[in-house]
């Protein structure tokens, strides 16, 4: 800055030309600092967004390369996620089932097993209660972790007691009688036991919460993301849920063991003799007896699970064979007896017989 006098002769600032020059010189400066973060702040913004759009095509590629077959560059977990997500999000194309004859299940999904096609469905995606469909998953825990089946156990008091205090539906195990795991097996399957099921979970994993743990753990690694086991039974429980679309995944999975399937489709089974049953106690499906009793056709069904209580419905899971093709049908929330099994009845003809 100048500082001259009227002459022209340069003169000392005075003190407060001084302070305004100072103040002007901070000024400045400060405007430069500004200056400089915003320019910083841009710098790292801009470095952020490279990373997630790259993060982005890594996750894009990802996908693209495990469609086409090659590596999979996502965690099992993240795969299994994306796969179920995609899986529900296709269910909006499927054939919705339209009803026009009158379903009284409030849930419903038809599979071809051969072409792992969805053929029908309604509401598949819907979390409901399901009662003893709980016990295809009690079966499959068992049955894989258990070393082998034809182990002794014997039947608690604690569970006799409490089955009879829930009124809940029982094989006819007597307190202290001592049973194999076979007959643990078919009792919560043929004709949905609580005994045998409380039996199975107990045989298996020394109590029923660490049963329930392992059915939860086993739901997560099929990708049963809408289901959640609280008992190995069935009871109502709100914490107890899955859906037409997970249970398929499960029965679907269930069917490939040999055992499950041999203790699925089976008709009658009768259990070890024992001091308490010297003939043993003869079991029978309520699956063909509930057509059979219902004087209802079952076509081309060769097997399945029933399942009821209050608040779940009257729910079934079938499987079928025609001409070589395997079906299941999953059917949830029917309002009475003998509708869910009139309702696969009339599913089976529409969409497979005809």
């Amino acid at each position: 800055m100048n500082y001259s006098g009227s002459n022209g002769i340069r003169r000392p600032p005075t003190d407060r030309e001084r302070q305004l020059a100072e103040r002007r010189s901070r000024e400045a400066l400060a405007r430069r600092r500004r200056a400089e973060k915003r320019a910083k702040r841009k710098k790292i913004a801009a470095i952020v967004l490279v990373l997630i759009l790259i993060a982005a095509a890594i996750y894009a590629i990802a996908l693209i390369r495990d469609r086409a077959g090659g590596n999979v560059v996502l965690s099992a977990k993240e795969l299994a996620a994306v796969k179920r997500e995609e899986a529900l999000e296709e269910l909006k194309d499927y054939p919705v089932y339209a009803d026009a004859g009158g379903l009284s299940s409030k849930c419903v999904l038809l599979c071809d097993l051969t072409t792992g096609k969805v053929i029908c469905e309604k509401n598949a995606a819907e979390t409901v209660k399901i009662a003893s469909l709980t016990k295809i998953m009690t079966a499959v825990v068992a049955i894989e972790n258990v070393p082998d089946l034809n182990a002794g156990y014997t039947m608690s008091d604690s569970i006799i007691r409490y089955l009879r205090s829930e009124n809940a539906s029982v094989a006819g195990f007597a307190a202290g009688e001592r049973v194999t795991g076979y007959d643990l097996l078919y009792a919560a399957m043929l004709p949905s036991g609580g005994d045998g099921a409380m039996g199975l979970a107990d045989l298996t994993a020394g109590s029923q919460e660490a049963f329930v743990d392992m059915m939860n753990a086993k739901a997560k690694e099929l990708g049963m993301n809408r289901t959640r086991f609280t008992n190995a039974t069935g009871f109502d429980d709100d914490g107890n849920y899955s859906c037409a679309y997970d249970l398929s995944l499960l029965f679907e999975y269930a069917l490939k063991n040999d055992l499950f399937r041999k203790v699925a489709t089976s008709s009658t089974y009768t259990t070890s003799s024992t001091a308490e049953h010297p003939g043993g106690i003869k079991l029978r499906s309520t699956v063909y007896g509930g057509f059979a009793d219902n004087g209802i056709g079952m076509g081309d069904v060769i097997g399945g699970k029933t399942g009821y209580t209050y608040d779940a419905g009257r729910c079934l899971a079938t499987y079928a064979v025609k001409d070589g093709e395997e079906y299941i049908l999953i059917t949830l929330g029917a309002s009475r007896t003998p509708y869910h099994f009139s309702d696969a009845n009339k599913i089976y003809s529409e969409f497979v017989d005809n």
